[in-house]
C-alpha cells in the first residue's frame, strides 16, 4: 500500500480524499489544510506545501488546489522524484504547460494531469468506436456546463472546458484540427460571470464538431454525441458514465474514473513507467493553448 499526500482540502479533496479512503492500494497519509477537513481516518495534518513533499511521510501526491499550485508542488516534486496526480486545469497559461512537460519529460517524472474522461471505463469504448467508425462519422456534439462556479476573474471555460477539450484531442490525436471558431452564446447582463461558450471547428475537414460549454447552464451535464452519416448515433453519458448507441443502454462504469486513475497511478509508480504522464502532458498542453488563445485565465 503507498502513502499518499492530499494537497487541497475544499469540496474536491474531500471527494479526493473518500475515494482513497476506498481504495485498497492507497492510504491517505497527510493532508496540507488551513481549515477544518471532514474526513473520517487517520492522517497528518500539515500546513505547508514543503512538508507534504517529503518521502518519509509521503510515497506520492495528489494535488486538488488551483493551477499554480500544481507548478509550486512540481517542481518542489521534482527534486525527489515523488509521482503525482494533479488537478484541471494543470496550469493557468500555454508558457508554463511546457515549462511542465519538460520538466516531466526532462526528469522522467510520473505526473497525472486528471483528465477524468479518459480515466473513466467508458473511453477505451469510445475510442474503439471512433476508430471503427471514422470514415462514417459526420459530426460531434458536446455539451459540459453547471451553474457555477461563477469567479471574478476566470473565465468559466476553464472551469468546463478542459475536459472535453481534452477528451476530444484524446479521441483523435493523430489528426487534424482546423477552422476554429468561437463564441459566446450566452452573457447575461445582470452578472457577466456567467456564460456559455461556443466552440465549432473540424477534425481532419470532414467532422464537425460542436463544444457547448460554460456554467450557464438550468443542470449539470457532459454529453457527448456522435453522429454517424447513416443517421445512427452513439452517445456518452461522462456524469453517469453509461454509453448509448440509438438509445440503447450498451455500458455503465463498474468503478470510478477517480478510482480509475489511482490503479493507473499505482500501476506506473511500481513499473517506474512514465510513457502515460508524457502522453497526458502533450494533451494539457493542446487544450492550454487552445484556451489561453481565446480566453486567457485572468480576464479583467
Amino acid at each position: 500500500m503507498l502513502r499518499i499526500g492530499l494537497i487541497g482540502c475544499g469540496k474536491w479533496g474531500e471527494v479526493v480524499a473518500n475515494e482513497i479512503q476506498k481504495h485498497r492500494l492507497f492510504n491517505l497519509a497527510s493532508v496540507v489544510c488551513n481549515k477544518e477537513f471532514k474526513y473520517d481516518g487517520d492522517f497528518v495534518l500539515l500546513n505547508r506545501i514543503k512538508e507534504s513533499v517529503n518521502k518519509e511521510i509521503n510515497d506520492c501526491l495528489y494535488v486538488a488546489a488551483l493551477p499554480s499550485t500544481n507548478m509550486e508542488v512540481v517542481k518542489l516534486a521534482s527534486k525527489i522524484n515523488m509521482p503525482l496526480i494533479i488537478e484541471k486545469p494543470s496550469v493557468n497559461n500555454y508558457s508554463h504547460a511546457l515549462q511542465l512537460r519538460k520538466l516531466v519529460k526532462d526528469k522522467n517524472l510520473i505526473v497525472f494531469p486528471n483528465t477524468t474522461n479518459y480515466f473513466s471505463e467508458t473511453y477505451k469504448k469510445i475510442k474503439f468506436f471512433v476508430d471503427t467508425n471514422l470514415n462514417n462519422i459526420e459530426k460531434l456534439t458536446i455539451f459540459e456546463g453547471g451553474f457555477g462556479p461563477f469567479r471574478e476573474n476566470i473565465h468559466p471555460i476553464w472551469d468546463w472546458g478542459y475536459h472535453p477539450l481534452s477528451l476530444i484531442l484524446l479521441l483523435f490525436k493523430d489528426y487534424k484540427f482546423s477552422n476554429f471558431q468561437i463564441s459566446e452564446i450566452k452573457n447575461s447582463l445582470l452578472d457577466s460571470k456567467k456564460i456559455v461558450s461556443r466552440f465549432n471547428f473540424k477534425i481532419n475537414e470532414n467532422i464537425n464538431v460542436k463544444l457547448v460549454t460554460g456554467n450557464f447552464f438550468k443542470t449539470k451535464k457532459r454529453i457527448l454525441k456522435i453522429y454517424l452519416k447513416n443517421n445512427q448515433y452513439y452517445l456518452c453519458d461522462m456524469i453517469e458514465h453509461k454509453l448509448y448507441f440509438n438509445n440503447k443502454n450498451i455500458h455503465k462504469n463498474n468503478v470510478s474514473p477517480l478510482n480509475s486513475i489511482l490503479n493507473n497511478f499505482y500501476l506506473d509508480i511500481k513499473n517506474k513507467d512514465n510513457n502515460l504522464s508524457k502522453d497526458l502532458m502533450d494533451i494539457s498542453c493542446l487544450v492550454t493553448e487552445i484556451l489561453e488563445k481565446f480566453y486567457p485565465y485572468n480576464r479583467n
